[in-house]
């Protein structure tokens, strides 16, 4: 348990502020059979715990919960940072480090009928990849879906080599076979030779606009502006997003050149990937406010029209001190709050979600 206040001195010790919680991440599964949380064990291991649902009545004599059983038996340090339920309530699927430390994060399944009867780790879904790792963090958190068109034994996730340019892949809960949706263009050699190159040719087009401009006096703008259109920064993706059936709609990319700028897109009927508003600039990325933790999801992109002329909806970091929700063409907010991070976003539609 942590530690009261002291009442004489009136002084809070640090373990009631930043000690390990009793319990945390409470879910209630997809088809409502379970509910599930993360708590301490005696040895101060944060490990999975669950009971059935509808809940037994409690007797009065504590404060557990009904029915409540133990999953994992994770010793040494906590089992994971978040987990999900499958769709059809039959696993729990959990991202841990290989080794601590290592940061690299395989994602693992539980089977929920093994594990009220005794309590298991489960299997290591990327055993087969020991340098793979799962994307966590920076732009947007846990890139993870289960999507309701695909098969209930299917995930799709961004998977690396512990960089921040993530492939898309397709995994197969039942064999563990792992299938590449999207490439990152910039994970094989020939991808690095065309950043470089790229780069290059980027760098020397600024040089030249520049030199325009200064030997014109400012009057030749507007042929400077194509000489720097003609090589614009290279990008790569860092951020997937993921429709119903599976199939990347859009993606985030960082984008290298004399600065570091973030470029929301979305997928085109000719399977391109188009920008959806102008290039953020890092430093006008307000990533490191509340909300842009981990498995935050703190940047999104929704389709809310078809085509390629169709609105999309982005939940954008360039706002200055808060996060919203905006709408593109046109860059309308439909939610924001100068006070509060937007959290938990998605398409506005009527009569619905």
């Amino acid at each position: 348990m942590q530690s009261a206040p002291n009442a004489e001195s009136g002084t809070i010790p640090l373990t009631a502020l930043f000690g390990k919680v009793e319990a945390a991440n409470v879910q209630v599964s997809p088809q409502k059979n379970w509910l599930s949380w993360l708590a301490r064990c005696d040895d101060g291991v944060l490990n999975l715990w669950a009971a059935a649902l509808p809940l037994a009545e409690a007797d009065g004599s504590d404060n557990s919960i009904p029915g409540a059983r133990r999953l994992t038996n994770a010793t040494g340090r906590d089992i994971c940072f978040t987990y999900r339920f499958t769709r059809d309530d039959r696993r729990i699927l959990y991202l841990r480090e290989t080794e601590h430390g290592s940061e690299l994060y395989h994602l693992y399944c539980v089977e929920l009928s093994e594990a009220v009867i005794a309590p298991t780790c489960g299997r290591d879904l990327l055993a087969a990849h020991p340098k793979l790792t799962c994307a966590v963090g920076f732009v947007g958190g846990l890139q993870l879906w289960l999507p309701p068109a695909m098969p209930l034994n299917v995930a799709v996730l961004s998977t690396g080599r512990g960089s921040l340019l993530w492939d898309l892949s397709q995994l197969d809960l039942d064999s563990g076979k792992l299938t590449t949706l999207e490439r990152n263009p910039w994970s094989s050699a020939a991808g690095k030779a065309r950043l470089l190159v790229g780069l290059c040719a980027h760098l020397l087009c600024h040089g030249l606009a520049l030199l325009l401009r200064l030997a014109t006096l400012g009057r030749g703008r507007a042929l400077a502006a194509a000489v720097e259109r003609a090589a614009p920064p290279p990008s790569a993706p860092v951020q997937w997003f993921v429709g119903n059936d599976g199939r990347a709609i859009g993606r985030a990319e960082a984008a290298v050149g004399l600065g570091l700028w973030l470029r929301l897109c979305r997928r085109t009927a000719a399977g391109h990937f188009a920008p959806v508003c102008d290039a953020i600039s890092f430093d006008q990325l307000n990533m490191q406010l509340v909300g842009a933790g981990a498995a935050t999801g703190l940047l999104r992109l929704d389709v809310l029209g078809g085509g390629d002329d169709g609105a999309v909806a982005v939940h954008t970091c360039d706002t200055g001190d808060t996060t919203a929700y905006v709408k593109y063409p046109g860059g309308e907010v439909l939610a924001s709050h100068p006070s509060a991070e937007c959290a938990a976003v998605g398409p506005l539609r009527t009569g619905g979600e």
